[in-house]
């Protein structure tokens, strides 16, 4: 089996208009004769920049041996022996057999999908209980 890569379909397109906005922000702040505000602009662009960046870090990996969840400031691998199931909160919530239970913001319902249960979180999650289920099945038998 190849890796499979899930990550929020949005992030592309949201990723240069953030960090776009947070350097004109940022620029802006150089033409205010208002210190306050000047100093306000420049740590809100700063702010939309790191966000930005912060954003396209994120994403999930399947692969043969297991999962590799990539936050905004984390990274965990997840061995398929260790999940019980997934479940979909916010965030992607990826639950372990130890009763823990692993957040992944790559992928997360928009409000309109997470309203109706329908839409590319809910796909994924799909996707990746019935993978697990049929793991779990081949190893039983």
């Amino acid at each position: 089996m190849d890796a499979k890569k899930y990550k929020n379909p949005t992030y592309p397109y949201a990723f240069p208009v953030f960090a776009l906005f947070g350097i004109v922000m940022a620029l802006s702040a150089t033409g205010s004769d208002d210190t306050g505000q000047a100093i306000a602009l420049a740590t809100g662009g700063l702010i939309l920049v790191i966000f930005s960046v912060l954003m396209i870090r994120t994403g999930l990996t399947s692969t043969r041996t297991g999962l590799t969840v990539r936050n905004a400031f984390s990274t965990k691998v997840i061995p398929w022996e260790q999940i019980d199931s997934f479940d979909l909160d916010i965030f992607l919530v990826i639950r372990l057999t130890n009763g823990k239970a692993v957040r992944c913001s790559a992928v997360q319902p928009a409000n309109a999908s997470h309203m109706t249960g329908r839409g590319y979180a809910y796909r994924v999650t799909a996707e990746l209980n019935a993978g697990l289920a049929n793991r779990k099945a081949h190893h039983e038998s």
